[in-house]
């Protein structure tokens, strides 16, 4: 088996499929985005809510307006092709501060593009079989622009690193992403990235593709790590369709379905707590005397292989971590880590936006 790890961006919010924000009011953002050397206008320069369909672009004046925000505290990006990205973790409603006016830094001089040298064509090869995975949907996604990436190699790894936003259309979900790459390191046995992304859901050409999408995104959720969070409102495991157990760093990614190292944990109890100060978020802890949470999804695969395939296994290096039970994000301070099922499964052609809604 391989891509069996995927380590969670460290910069910013992890990326998982979500129900959606589940509060009615939302909040505006309004402003101007202008180089911060020169004082000019950013024409054409992308602001949106990380990782959601919540998006706009600047005008011919740098201005614009960011609808649809929900409350509470959010990463909106701002990002132009030739400047460095800039992201701001703004809680709404806004109250004395002040965003209207902000800059970005010219970018210095970048990589020489190399593409299409026998090297750089292996390395993207690579690079699409990392970041796409071996899902069902994998064939159906394509990165449209991929010659403004470039490739280093380090210890054995691939390091990648992008010009400008890479542009992927997802054919299986009905999602165009524009990912902004800062650095990925990969190799078979592991994925790793730092980026932003924004979703624009594709218009269906058909009664059919509509249908097909919507198919698609609610089975990309089933099972995901998302859907797991949101299952644990539950006193016991058993009674979702997720098993969980107590798990040591040594047996991830042993996918046996009798693991004599794993105990099952009976109570949510033991590694799961409401945070009474926020509704949205939820602390994950690793059981008494273990390393890493193992989690078993059950409800279509019901022996055999595929079952063995449903495995999954979340690393919390500090032992807690806390996260919103919606959309999967955790808090700044702590991080955690996904292998097995998750860790190779959900990356782009399996991503959902946050604000993904599944009813």
């Amino acid at each position: 088996m391989r891509f069996h790890s995927y380590i969670v961006s460290l910069l910013i919010l992890v990326s998982f499929p979500g129900i959606g924000f589940v509060t009615a009011q939302t909040f505006e953002l309004k402003g101007h985005l202008v180089d911060s050397g020169s004082g000019e206008p950013l024409v054409g320069a992308h602001v949106f809510l990380n990782k959601t369909t919540i998006g706009t672009v600047t005008d011919e004046h740098g201005a614009y307006t960011l609808e649809g925000i929900p409350e509470g505290l959010q990463l909106i990006v701002f990002s132009r092709v030739g400047y460095k990205d800039r992201a701001i973790r703004i809680e709404f409603p806004l109250y004395q501060e002040d965003y209207s006016n902000l800059g970005l830094e010219a970018e210095p001089e970048g990589f020489q593009l190399v593409s299409g040298s026998r090297k750089w064509k292996r390395n993207l090869r690579a690079f699409k079989e990392h970041l796409l995975g071996t899902t069902p949907n994998s064939d159906e996604v394509e990165i449209l622009n991929p010659e403004v990436l470039n490739f280093e190699s380090y210890n054995r790894s691939l390091v990648a690193t992008a010009n400008a936003p890479l542009d992927i259309v997802n054919n299986a979900l009905g999602y165009k992403i524009t990912y902004f790459l800062k650095e990925s390191i990969s190799n078979d046995e592991m994925f790793s990235a730092s980026f932003y992304a924004k979703f624009e859901e594709m218009p269906p050409s058909s009664t059919e593709e509509e249908e097909k999408w919507n198919t698609g995104r609610a089975e990309a959720y089933e099972g995901s790590f998302v859907h797991f969070i949101n299952s644990l409102s539950q006193d016991s495991p058993g009674e979702t369709d997720f098993s969980v157990f107590g798990s040591s760093a040594s047996q991830i990614n042993v996918f046996n379905k009798y693991d004599p190292h794993s105990i099952k944990i009976e109570s949510t109890a033991d590694f799961y707590s409401e945070l009474e100060y926020e509704d949205d978020w939820i602390e994950l802890f690793l059981p008494d005397n273990y390393e890493t949470i193992k989690v078993m999804f059950s409800r279509e695969n019901t022996g055999g292989r595929d079952n063995i395939l449903q495995m999954s296994w979340i690393e919390i290096p500090d032992g807690n971590v806390i996260v919103n039970k919606y959309t999967g994000s955790y808090s700044p301070s702590n991080y955690y880590i996904l292998h097995g099922h998750w860790g190779w499964a959900h990356r782009i052609p399996d991503m959902l936006p946050e604000n993904y809604t599944r009813f």
